[in-house]
């Protein structure tokens, strides 16, 4: 008689340790380096602008006690307005399904978790796209052919110059240091192999032309040639672990519940260009901010309450996860399918507030995203 339990060793089956799945780069995103989270008790809210030109200029103080005494004291230049958007996903999952799928899977968790994606996915197109539109940040510079910073050889290509440019600027304008570089991986490729870049640290930073064959520029000696200072931080141009490389990558490609059989592509929300920021500081500093902005979030929920009276909105049912700068997971019933199931609700409350356009410096074009050969279509959507 045949050995079954041998024979069953050939019978196809399913691995039941792990899946393949793309991973989504959580390193070095713009919606959360550039726009730090800061909570708001209200979907709608004011913040003051002072007169800053009014603060600034010279008055001299009387001389002598016989003198008239001037009149100094601060003037409210006006008020800027942000408005938190409830952006909602839904997933739903049969009891069915989760009883009877390979343990690998989890259809529960894995449906949570990928929807915690799109909702990650969307921030960072979002604040890509505030980041990149030279209608917000006014202070910047468009490059053409023969300027940019894969213009390699090109004796009117000066990335160093440019940048600098920036964080004087930002420097002037706010009285901070940058403290935020936002490129992608082809930014910092590039800049490594450029002969420029390569000329400044060799005469600048007296590295050995020898040494940078050997060991490529990398982000610690940018930051030097853009003027950071690590032994006193505070006086450099920038500050020391300004330049924030991301390897976020998504698909431009509209999803919808049945869209599939695409041609796979991916994209850096970065596109072809570098924004130089100073940063805002969640609640302010001594009771005033002028760092570029935040990320506004609905922070009525700690998690596991039931009501946000200040916002008008009731939250009269379970919540199995709250907080995380306004994401909400909201499981209800669900009495549509087969055997019941639950829909989990995903809320996202937040939106990004530009507060001091100022404090930013939008280089767009760094690279020529039409060099499909070097690029592909990574940097174009």
């Amino acid at each position: 008689m045949p050995d079954i339990s041998s024979l069953a060793r050939y019978v196809s089956r399913v691995d039941q340790r792990y899946v393949i799945e793309r991973q989504i780069s959580g390193r070095n995103l713009a919606s959360v380096e550039a726009f730090p989270a800061d909570p708001s008790e209200f979907l709608k809210g004011q913040v003051y602008q002072i007169d800053e030109e009014h603060e600034l200029r010279h008055q001299p103080g009387a001389y002598g006690p016989d003198g008239y005494w001037p009149v100094v004291g601060f003037r409210v230049a006006g008020k800027l307005s942000y408005s938190i958007r409830g952006k909602h996903w839904m997933v739903r999952t049969s009891n069915l399904d989760e009883q009877t799928s390979d343990p690998v899977l989890q259809i529960r968790r894995r449906n949570l978790a990928h929807a915690h994606k799109k909702v990650r996915i969307n921030r960072e197109v979002e604040a890509w796209n505030i980041l990149r539109d030279g209608t917000t940040i006014t202070q910047g510079v468009t490059l053409g052919a023969g300027s940019r910073f894969d213009d390699l050889s090109s004796t009117a290509s000066d990335p160093i110059a440019v940048m600098r440019t920036g964080a004087q600027l930002i420097r002037k304008n706010t009285g901070l240091q940058v403290n935020y570089i936002g490129m992608n991986v082809y930014h910092m490729l590039k800049l490594g192999l450029h002969e420029r870049v390569m000329n400044y640290a060799v005469s600048q930073l007296n590295l050995s032309k020898d040494r940078l064959v050997a060991n490529p520029i990398d982000a610690s000696i940018l930051e030097l040639l853009l003027g950071a200072t690590p032994n006193r931080p505070e006086d450099g141009l920038i500050a020391p672990g300004s330049i924030k490389i991301t390897d976020f990558l998504y698909s431009p490609i509209g999803d919808a519940p049945r869209t599939n059989g695409t041609t796979p592509t991916r994209a850096y929300a970065s596109g072809p260009d570098i924004v130089m920021l100073a940063t805002a500081t969640p609640g302010g500093k001594d009771g005033s901010d002028n760092g570029f902005g935040l990320l506004k979030y609905l922070s009525g929920i700690p998690g596991g309450g039931s009501s946000v009276p200040t916002t008008g909105i009731n939250f009269d049912f379970p919540i199995s996860g709250g907080g995380n700068d306004g994401i909400i997971v909201v499981d209800l019933p669900d009495f549509d399918v087969a055997g019941g199931g639950t829909k989990t609700q995903i809320l996202d409350y937040s939106s990004y507030f530009v507060q001091k356009a100022e404090a930013g410096y939008l280089i767009q074009d760094a690279l020529d995203a039409t060099n499909t050969t070097d690029y592909g279509t990574s940097l174009s959507y």
